[in-house]
């Protein structure tokens, strides 16, 4: 039987709502943390205020204990700028993302105390609203992962493509950071970079040029403006896009070039407006304008590999399972999927080059789980490769590896 991509999405959902609700029953609420609540109010403010100060919106906070550990109201831990304003380093497109889903939360919170509700907590704020991003961008990885598989099933087939979007959802941080804490940026960024691979496959087998490439441009300046570092991954596009400007009449690709440039250009100058408004320099990285930055002749592979409190291999020993898929099947992959494998490793090292390559509080080595699609391509190579034993124990050592990766996974929500 195979396994139709609706299905695939609508597992992805029912699992994801039951660990969001695990997760409010557990905390008593889907919000917390620090990253996510900038995120969270730059989109409120957008929503509710109209403007990108987020000030207002961190000091109403229902969360207040990341910033305010005193519980004396002072906020201390908040950096502000010389006239008291409350400034956001990262990146603005989640809140792009999480803004109308805002909004849809306040129609739907109107509509349920026109009906004679009462919604506790402040505009944005209360769990309907909190909840309706959380389903909202839960969604949205769902449409991201539901795409990956349609894209395996496609090259290798459904069995090999359904160990692999298990494996490299469950076996990484990325089911963290999709249904237990969706407000991260990565759930978002892991479905823009399949999309970056649907439409390079498509123009790699001569799908309209125009079209394909306009998209391209303005999938990879949304990449950008929710995760900067990803857009690396357009310099393994480069053998398609010569393919396509050498063979092809320039009518049937430049158009489409143009419109991509301009709406990529535009996104990433929404970023530079993003970062004027909150410190007064024109700067595309948030962290560099807050003496953040990369020491790339120093990088700290050892803490993102196999540190105790982070280490990709010790929490996510599927990786090992993938890797091998990918040697084995080097032959096999084709160029988007390459594309996908080689970007995952150049960003290992853009993390273990940061001036923090231990992530912050987190759970595994949670900014590479955007990355997470290597581990799809990788684990469907080797099943679809190997006799139908080989295929089971490979199963089985993928449903191992989750346990693991699970049972860590507890571990940490416990601790925190």
């Amino acid at each position: 039987m195979t396994l139709r991509p609706r299905w695939v999405f609508v597992a992805v959902v029912a699992v994801s709502l039951l660990a969001l609700a695990r997760t409010q029953l557990y905390y008593g609420t889907l919000y917390h943390g620090w990253d996510a609540q900038f995120y969270y109010a730059t989109a409120r403010s957008i929503a509710l205020d109209g403007d990108l100060d987020v000030t207002n919106d961190l000091l109403e906070t229902p969360a207040p204990k990341s910033f305010d550990p005193d519980k004396d109201g002072s906020f201390r831990l908040l950096e502000r700028r010389p006239d008291g304003r409350v400034w956001s380093k990262y990146p603005v497109g989640l809140s792009l993302v999480e803004a109308p889903l805002i909004t849809l939360g306040r129609a739907l919170r109107a509509a349920a105390e026109a009906a004679g509700a009462k919604v506790a907590g402040r505009p944005g704020y209360s769990q309907l609203e909190l909840w309706t991003v959380a389903v909202g961008l839960v969604l949205l990885f769902a449409a991201g992962l539901t795409e990956l598989y349609r894209l395996l099933a496609a090259e290798f087939d459904p069995a090999a493509a359904a160990v692999g979007v298990v494996g490299c959802w469950g076996g990484t941080s990325l089911f963290f950071y999709s249904g237990v804490f969706p407000y991260m940026a990565h759930a978002t960024s892991f479905a823009l970079l399949v999309a970056v691979m649907r439409l390079a496959r498509d123009l790699g087998r001569g799908a309209p040029a125009n079209r394909g490439v306009a998209l391209l441009g303005l999938t990879l300046g949304a990449l950008f403006l929710v995760r900067p570092q990803q857009v690396v991954v357009v310099a393994f596009l480069v053998p398609t896009l010569a393919r396509i400007a050498v063979n092809q009449p320039w009518k049937s690709w430049l158009p489409g070039a143009a419109v991509g440039f301009v709406a990529g250009a535009a996104l990433v100058a929404t970023q530079l407006a993003f970062g004027y408004s909150q410190r007064g320099v024109w700067s595309l990285n948030g962290y560099a304008a807050g003496g953040e930055g990369f020491d790339f002749a120093h990088p700290n592979l050892s803490m993102v590999l196999i540190s105790e409190s982070r280490g990709l291999l010790r929490f996510s020993p599927v990786v090992v399972l993938a890797a091998t898929g990918c040697v084995l099947a080097a032959r096999r992959l084709p160029v988007y999927a390459w594309a996908a494998v080689l970007n995952a490793l150049v960003q290992l090292y853009v993390i273990a080059s940061w001036s923090s390559p231990e992530q912050g509080d987190a759970f595994g080595a949670r900014m590479w789980s955007d990355n997470a699609a290597a581990v799809a391509v990788g684990l469907a190579a080797l099943v679809f490769r190997l006799p139908k034993a080989g295929k089971i124990a490979v199963a089985a050592t993928t449903s191992a590896a989750i346990g693991w990766t699970t049972v860590l996974m507890v571990r940490y929500i416990w601790n925190g």
